[in-house]
Order: structure tokens, then sequence, then C-alpha cells
């Protein structure tokens, strides 16, 4: 009768490892599907202000509603790039949803430096990509 049970419960503590493991494996896909997915969403927001700025440059006036839509864009990947465990990005994101959130004050200077922030930001999310694409 032991011996049955010593049988029963190797079997189950097995088929349960391998259930585990599967998990795991599963949980893995997500986790990296939801970094290369908050990282391609850097990347267009970041494409999406540059675009925006040049319309700045070119026609002078500025759009509230835009801004009002990158502050949020920005902010929330911030959040979800925290939770990803990608700080050093969410903390840039989370600088650029700030700048939106006060550009209306914003001195005309301030337009350059965001320009630079957006390339490095932007140069940032696709190294982190390509790393994550290579696994």
């Amino acid at each position: 009768m032991i011996e049955m049970v010593t049988t029963i419960s190797l079997w189950e503590l097995g088929k349960h490892a391998i259930s585990w493991v599967n998990n795991l494996r599963r949980a893995k896909l997500a986790r990296r599907q939801q970094s290369l997915n908050a990282l391609r969403q850097v990347v267009v927001a970041a494409q999406k202000t540059q675009i925006y700025l040049q319309h700045l440059d070119q026609h002078g006036d500025d759009l509230m509603e835009q801004q009002l839509a990158l502050a949020e864009q920005w902010t929330a990947l911030s959040f979800e790039l925290d939770d990803l465990g990608l700080g050093k990005l969410a903390s840039r994101c989370r600088m650029r949803g700030s700048e939106w959130a006060s550009f209306a004050d914003a001195p005309a200077e301030q337009t350059e430096k965001l320009t630079m922030g957006l390339a490095r930001l932007r140069r940032d999310a696709l190294e982190i990509l390509d790393q994550l694409n290579d696994e």
C-alpha cells in the first residue's frame, strides 16, 4: 500500500512539475510580449511627439488637445514600464509626460531640449527591443 501511494504521489508531483514549468514558460512569453508592446509604444509616442514638434515649428499653433494626449500617453507608458522593471526608461517617459503637462508655459529653447531627449528615449527603447528580439 505504501508503494502504491508513493508511485501515485511521484506521478502527481511529476505532473504538477510539468504543469508548473509550462506555466512558467507562458508567463515568460507573456512578460516578454508585454515588454515588446510597451517598448513599441515608446517608439510610437516618440514619433507622434516629433511630428507634433515639427508642426509647432512650421505652423506655430500649439494644439492643447494634442499636448494633453501626449502628456497622458507618456505618463501611462511610464507606469507600464515601471511595472516591467524598466525604471530608467520609465523615468524618462514620466519626464516627457510632465513636460507636456506644462508645455504651454515652456520657453522656446525647451523645444530643442525636448527634441534631443526624444531622440535619446527612442534610441534607448529600440536598443532594448533589439535585445529582447535577440533572446
